[in-house]
């Protein structure tokens, strides 16, 4: 009986810590986690933007259709070959982007820095 509760406990412990397993693991929803994975492969999840904000735009070639893209707190650019068009959440699979340029703040001298994602498959979830 001591030992059942013991397994019992552990596999609770397990579960609430996220180390059970997850049919959605890996899936990113913050566009922050983005930030230095150029060239990776990330499957993303978000919602295509109502408000659009200002963004840097370097379509790869072969995509031709350029989406802003809620994820969590940030809003990204995601290109793709075919129109991208969902009303609810978005996962997305594709390769990470880094785009750089200059601000067009004159007082500002660095760089600016954003990470897009060309992708190559997504689907609409309810």
């Amino acid at each position: 009986m001591k030992r059942m509760m013991v397994v019992i406990i552990a596999a609770a412990l397990c579960a609430a810590s996220g180390y059970a397993a997850k049919p959605d693991r890996g899936i990113i929803r913050d566009a922050g986690a983005l930030w230095g994975r150029e060239g990776a492969r990330v499957t993303i999840e978000g919602k295509v933007a109502r408000e659009i904000w200002q963004h840097m735009m370097a379509p790869p070639g072969g995509y031709g259709h350029e989406t802003y893209f809620d994820m969590g707190r940030f809003q990204i650019v995601i290109y793709s070959k075919d129109l991208i068009e969902c009303d609810g959440t978005v996962r997305a699979t594709g390769t990470v982007v880094k785009i750089e340029g200059s601000s067009k703040n004159p007082r500002r001298k660095e760089a600016c820095t954003e990470y897009h994602v060309a992708v190559d498959s997504w689907e609409c979830l309810k």
